[in-house]
């Protein structure tokens, strides 16, 4: 193109329009991108601490063998509600999402435990004789 020949102005807004849209398209995608790998972490933590709690379950562990793993692990316990208004208040200082299923895990099993696990809430049931018997991994 010879530089002495001027571009007509819409030329040069449609190229601002141009510059504009590529932006928005751009920002859009990159937001889109940190969302979903996001909520692949989020998933994929979630599933990790099941999972683990899971394969534990099926070893059929003792309150006590669960308290001292946990406090091996440097994961601290919180609490031992032993009544439905102490685990309806458990539930709610730590297990707010969770909220129904911990209750419900409560009401059925005699003995309830909540541990912190590095950034997850355990709430775990035992059944009358100490076994583990169910479980609840929350995100605070």
């Amino acid at each position: 193109m010879d530089p002495s020949v001027e571009e007509p102005a819409t030329t040069g807004r449609q190229r601002a329009l141009f510059v504009g849209v590529a932006l928005l398209v751009t920002g859009a995608l990159a937001a889109l991108v940190f969302v979903l790998g996001t909520i692949a972490y989020v998933v994929r933590f979630q599933g990790d601490h099941e999972a683990r709690l899971a394969r534990v379950m099926k070893q059929n562990p003792t309150v006590q063998q669960i308290t001292q793993a946990m406090e091996n692990e440097g994961s601290p316990l919180l609490a031992a509600p032993a009544t439905p208004s102490e685990i309806e208040q458990a539930a709610e200082r730590w297990g707010t999402r969770d909220r129904a299923a911990i209750l419900a895990l409560g009401a059925r099993w005699p003995t309830t435990r909540v541990f912190d696990a590095h950034g997850m809430r355990y709430f775990i049931f035992f059944d009358e004789r100490g076994i583990m018997r169910a479980f609840v991994c929350s995100r605070p």
